[in-house]
């Protein structure tokens, strides 16, 4: 029994003994290479940070969505012209985006933030093309019908200036 015992402690100590041994620090070759990732995806998501917020700023309506009150005496231009530019702007930002980052280089994460970039203006290219196919006036998402009440529900009044800007 006391044979048994002692070969069970002694395998314990040796898997120990074992574990310890696996190199989990990293080498210098994958220290630098994590580095680089971490790099590459920091300056990605800088940069998207920087685009989103341009983006912010032609966009009223969403910035008052997001309880920011930068513009909220002025609503989205939802002019042809403006649509046009916008998409042009979102176009533009995803071809500076492929040229400007390695894709390889990024963190897992930071390929989802860059390929989510790029899906959107995807998206609105392909919309874009049928942004005439609607029903001009119905009770669902026109701006006869919206402009109301986003502004009854989501335009706050805390004080003389948020009132100004509401009227």
């Amino acid at each position: 029994m006391y044979k048994i015992k002692t070969h069970a402690l002694l395998l314990v100590l040796l898997s120990f003994a074992l574990i310890g041994c696996d190199p989990k620090t990293p080498t210098p070759e994958t220290a630098a290479t994590d580095t680089s990732v971490e790099s590459e995806s920091d300056r990605l998501n800088a940069w998207l940070e920087e685009r989103y917020e341009e983006e912010l700023m032609n966009s009223p309506i969403t910035l008052t969505f997001l309880g920011r009150k930068e513009l909220n005496d002025k609503i989205d231009d939802v002019s042809e012209a403006a649509e046009d530019e916008q998409l042009a702007w979102k176009l533009d930002s995803v071809a500076t985006m492929k040229s400007t980052f390695d894709y390889q280089a990024l963190s897992d994460t930071a390929k989802l933030s860059y390929d989510l970039w790029a899906y959107q203006a995807r998206e609105a290219e392909s919309a874009h093309k049928w942004r005439r196919h609607q029903y001009m006036f119905h009770q669902m998402d026109t701006l006869h019908a919206f402009l109301p009440t986003f502004l009854m529900s989501f335009h706050v009044v805390e004080n003389k200036d948020d009132l100004a800007a509401y009227v």
